[in-house]
């Protein structure tokens, strides 16, 4: 690649660029490289800069003509119901297909669950159109199969690579949550911390794809998921992008977003690609994760890609004031157009993170939901204590001797009484939260006293705008402004104290009120620096204090109050751990219900079914892991026969167990693909019927066999 400077194009030249680019796209094909070479007219740096366009308008371009490929129909086009129907018949009796969570040009994206496993799975299927093709089809599957040889905590890892019935599809690992896109999207930018975060866990899994050999070539926001419980980032679609780098995608939109993230050298032709393409791409992420915007954008693909070929990208800086100097450093490294100014490898960028040290301490979900109520409640008290104060004042003195009901301040008093509830309730309600996950108020001091061990980004971002207030309040006119609100305050409750009679409940309510109010306006006159960072989270000068605040008396009583009635456990169980066989009984009872009446009447007892294949599994279950427990109880260093033919004996009784498991879940499983059929219109009553006949078969058998198991063991007992 050329020197950066060598790049940046003055106007006068990109449009002489762009003139002979526009040009050459209006002649045929083959005649386009002499054309250019003559109206190069033997500039070689003009010629090489137009054809560097051309090459990535080859690349990525040539959707604007044709969205699918040869004509074929798109993956929308294909019947949902038919496709569906065909992957689970594919997948009977591994996987069991829930519900389709997305789809796009490139593929289909199913909820699954994995029945041996019992684990909650994702299924990418490539869309027909593009599965019908060979030489993509192939190429699909190796690059596939080349990423699922990766093992890494920030991957999500591949299972399973098939083709299968003229289907093309992997089994990955399902994460709960959401994508990074989506996250910026829906919450703004990411704080510091957990943006360096973020990008050091990506910069570990590029180090340890690029180590063996294997590029991403599509990192982007969309392929990085954020897991919900943890907050790590896993990258998705490993070497699958190699593949859809060379093909037509389904629209406009579609290719702008990869090209906001494509590396310089991913659009030149003769460019030799390695593993800091993809480290200018997380460069161009993080950007998008700190700032909520990328460096470079346009809606035209071409003027984009000359971007980023030829402009240098923003500082960060420039667009996002306050961050961490060398968190910036490293990502305005990462966008250097010359692949040798960036970082060598994923391993040293995430060096120079932790070098940055932006990151604190992991502080779980629900102890940071219950700090920022905290927080809120610190500056909301004091102010709904003042506008109690006013309105009380103002129900003695603007209207006298009225009644409370009906008084002209209702409304008022209304407002001010639900702002009330609401920030008595948030502390309380987001504290309940912290213990249903298990956790408690020594977590919460945890949380609130590591601010003080580690120089957290995000404190300082903070303090940063606590400073700009402070040198504000610092300003002569500021001070000589307060110091005569002050005055006039004393001035009006002295003249008020001494000037009637009053009880003395009056005179103790003035008192409070005068004391109080002078001392928040005397502090922010003499030390406005300190008024202003009393009410930051996590600095130095208070992170110590709120530490043993909520470790001590306070903090418990506190906790102890808000989880009145709740039962503390550990974080409960979510529908997805739950038993393969009660998520696919309570899917097929839930189409059975949505039938119409006189079919359901028709059908019978399906519920009946269901239910009893589900107690059926869940007791070959329970037998199966009791014969796992009793195979870990034999001793290991036993080498005696008798110890052999025990684990033989247990070992093939729990494949008969795994094996009638299956079948239980395999029927169950068919029950609801069925029901699902008849719903959608694409399968009759004779089919469910035939499943329903096959699962009373199955329910039988096992209960007999657990009948007989009772009966021995009643036998046992008596004797």
């Amino acid at each position: 690649m050329p020197d950066t400077r060598e790049n940046v194009m003055d106007a006068a030249r990109w449009q002489q660029v762009k003139r002979v680019f526009q040009e050459a796209l209006e002649r045929p094909h083959e005649g386009r490289e002499r054309y250019v070479s003559e109206a190069a007219a033997g500039d070689s740096s003009l010629e090489r800069e137009v054809e560097a366009l051309l090459a990535a308008h080859e690349d990525a371009g040539a959707f604007l003509a044709s969205p699918t490929k040869g004509g074929a129909t798109a993956a929308g086009d294909t019947d949902p119901a038919e496709v569906f129907a065909r992957l689970q018949r594919a997948l009977a009796g591994r996987y069991s297909i829930e519900r389709e969570l997305g789809r796009g040009g490139m593929a289909i994206v199913y909820l699954a669950r994995d029945v041996a496993l019992d684990r909650p799975v994702a299924v990418k299927l490539l869309p027909p159109h593009l599965a019908g093709d060979a030489a993509y089809r192939e190429r699909f599957l190796r690059e596939a199969r080349t990423a699922a040889g990766l093992s890494h905590p920030n991957i999500v890892p591949i299972h399973l690579v098939e083709e299968r019935d003229g289907l093309v599809y992997f089994v990955m690992a399902f994460v709960d949550g959401e994508s990074l896109g989506d996250r910026v999207r829906r919450a703004g930018p990411l704080k510091p911390a957990d943006a360096a975060r973020l990008v050091q866990e990506v910069a570990w899994a590029l180090a340890y794809a690029h180590g063996r050999g294997v590029i991403h070539r599509d990192i982007k926001p969309d392929n990085i998921l954020l897991d919900k419980g943890s907050g790590r980032a896993l990258v998705a679609d490993f070497g699958i992008a190699r593949v859809a780098a060379t093909e037509t995608v389904s629209g406009v939109g579609e290719v702008i977003g990869t090209l906001r993230y494509m590396s310089p050298e991913q659009s030149t032709a003769d460019a030799a690609i390695d593993g800091r393409s993809d480290l200018y791409s997380l460069g161009v992420t993080a950007f998008f994760a700190l700032t909520g915007r990328v460096p470079f954008d346009s809606e035209n693909p071409v003027t984009l890609i000359s971007m980023h070929l030829a402009e240098p990208a923003p500082p960060l800086l420039s667009v996002r004031a306050g961050l961490p100097a060398k968190l910036a450093e490293a990502v305005d490294r990462c966008l250097a157009k010359d692949p040798a100014a960036r970082f060598a490898s994923g391993e040293l960028l995430a060096e120079a993170i932790a070098d940055a040290k932006v990151m604190g301490r992991a502080v779980a979900p629900s102890v940071r939901e219950f700090l920022a109520a905290a927080k809120a409640a610190v500056w909301q008290v004091p102010v709904l204590s003042a506008l109690w104060w006013v309105a009380l004042q103002a129900l003695g003195s603007l209207v006298p001797n009225r009644p409370m009901i009906g008084h002209p301040l209702d409304p008022v008093f209304a407002m001010i009484a639900v702002f009330t509830v609401a920030v008595v309730l948030r502390p309380i309600l987001t504290a309940r939260g912290v213990l249903r996950a298990g956790l408690g108020e020594q977590d919460v001091a945890e949380a609130v006293a590591s601010s003080h061990l580690v120089r957290d980004a995000n404190v300082e971002y903070e303090l940063a705008r606590i400073e700009r207030l402070g040198r504000l309040l610092s300003r002569s006119w500021v001070r000589a402004g307060l110091v005569a609100l002050t005055g006039a305050f004393v001035f009006g409750m002295g003249s008020y104290i001494v000037g009637e009679r009053h009880t003395l409940y009056e005179v103790a309510w003035a008192a409070v009120n005068l004391l109080a109010i002078t001392a928040f306006f005397s502090g922010l006159v003499i030390v406005p620096r300190k008024m202003a960072a009393l009410f930051t989270r996590g600095t130095k000068d208070n992170a110590a204090f709120l530490g043993t605040f909520w470790s001590g008396p306070v903090g418990r009583w506190f906790f102890r109050l808000a989880g009145l009635g709740l039962r503390r456990s550990s974080k409960g169980p979510s529908r997805v751990a739950e038993p393969t066989e009660v998520l696919l009984g309570r899917a097929a009872g839930a189409l059975f219900d949505r039938l119409p009446k006189d079919l359901r009447t028709r059908l019978g007892d399906v519920q009946q079914v269901i239910g009893g294949l589900e107690r059926a599994a869940a007791s070959l279950r329970e037998r199966r892991d009791a014969l796992n427990e009793a195979l870990a109880d034999v001793g290991a260093d036993d080498a005696s026969s008798r110890r052999g033919k025990l684990v033989i004996e247990l070992e093939t009784t729990r494949a008969e167990v795994e094996r009638r498991l299956g079948r239980a879940v395999g029927a169950l499983e068919n029950l609801r693909l069925d029901l699902l059929r008849l719903r959608a219109g694409v399968g009759g009553p004779d089919d469910l019927t035939r499943s329903i006949e096959e699962a009373h078969v199955v329910r039988e058998a096992v209960e007999r066999e657990i009948e007989a198991k009772r009966e021995v063991e009643a036998v046992i007992a008596a004797v």
